[in-house]
């Protein structure tokens, strides 16, 4: 479930649709470094998706602290500018990391 906390996408339907995957809107993960309510909707996000046997992927993830944060909430999949703009499908498979498992970029900035 795409944007999930925002519009259509309640907790009533978690139930409704055969989901595998909870996507943690950008919205949230934007306030990480703003505002603690957030990291306070984000785990308990995350809980709920566990209890449902859900994955859980983070939305909109743009600096190394949003992605940490994330981590140790326990949320260990993302996407967003942090990791690539936007791509194809064949522009992806051309990626380090896509093949190789590894971000330079994601590393020089922990480095």
């Amino acid at each position: 479930m795409d944007d999930f906390g925002t519009g259509y996408s309640s907790i009533a339907s978690l139930s409704l649709f055969p989901l595998d995957t909870v996507k943690i809107d950008r919205a949230f993960v934007k306030q990480l470094e703003e505002k603690e309510q957030a990291q306070s909707i984000i785990a308990a996000i995350i809980m709920l998706s566990r209890a449902l046997n859900l994955d859980v992927t983070g939305e909109g993830i743009e600096t190394l602290q949003q992605l940490n944060a994330l981590t140790k909430l326990g949320c260990h999949v993302g996407q967003g500018y942090l990791f690539s703009k936007p791509l194809s499908a064949s522009a992806l498979t051309e990626h380090s990391y896509f093949t190789h498992g590894v971000c330079p970029h994601i590393e020089a900035l922990a480095a």
